[in-house]
């Protein structure tokens, strides 16, 4: 027997046992509720381990960003003066969302933590951006801001 022979079953054992695994494990849908006096909810980002759950809710004022995390919804609520939110990226510990909030100054990108909502800014000339990612450790955002013929994307890192 040389060693390819080895390896290859090797290989075949462990995709087995995996296949095995995988055909015995719980699938669960679990439904993230709706906020008091919403209608309905979209999720558009998860958290490396599913932990958290970020995305927008309706309102009878417009759309807002939410975080859910076991069971529990919280709006994270607009940039100030802002018409509404909505959350696209989540670190691996839920404790920064980034996404886009309307502003008297346009749409604008967002970084939350608990201690609120900070607006990052746009890449000039234009004033909208939008966030669109967050790093697993919440300190790098990625997004993108509105161009002729398209987006100019940007990087943002916290200090």
């Amino acid at each position: 027997m040389n060693m390819t022979t080895i390896v290859v079953r090797g290989l075949t054992a462990l995709l087995a046992s995996a296949i095995a695994v995988h055909s015995h494990a719980r699938l669960e849908l679990i439904n993230l509720g709706v906020m008091e006096g919403g209608d309905w909810l979209e999720p558009w980002a998860v958290s490396y381990h599913g932990t958290y759950v970020a995305g927008h809710f309706d309102t009878s004022s417009g759309e807002r960003a939410f975080l859910w995390t076991a069971g529990q919804l919280q709006d994270i609520g607009t940039l100030p003066g802002g018409t509404f939110s909505s959350a696209f990226g989540v670190d691996a510990l839920g404790r920064v969302v980034v996404g886009v909030s309307g502003t008297h100054s346009g749409n604008r990108a967002f970084h939350w933590t608990d201690l609120g909502m900070q607006d990052l800014g746009t890449l000039p000339p234009e004033q909208e951006s939008s966030a669109s990612a967050v790093s697993a450790d919440g300190t790098i955002v990625v997004g993108s801001r509105p161009e002729a013929g398209g987006k100019l994307a940007f990087r943002w890192t916290a200090r």
